[in-house]
């Protein structure tokens, strides 16, 4: 978290919202996956190299859901409300 920004920002605003020029870039890369109807990889824009993101799972790449007995294959959805 840069801290300095934090602290210069305005309002909430400020730190949600990309600059003008961010946003002419996020509405570009959003024109070509639109165009091209390329949606297999989400329909976020990326405009520059993903980071903290895996670029490939492999099968043996434990989620920890399995030891966690969190797995569910009757369909339904359990949420855990705290």
């Amino acid at each position: 978290m840069d801290e300095a920004a934090l602290a210069a920002a305005a309002d909430l605003y400020a730190l949600l919202m990309p600059s003008p020029e961010r946003a002419l870039l996020l509405d570009k890369a959003y024109l070509v996956i639109v165009r091209e109807q390329s949606f297999a990889l989400g329909r976020d824009p990326v405009v520059e190299p993903l980071q903290n993101v895996h670029a490939e799972i492999g099968a043996e790449t434990s989620t920890g859901l399995s030891e966690s007995e969190r797995v569910y294959l009757d369909g339904s959805l359990r949420l855990q409300w705290r």
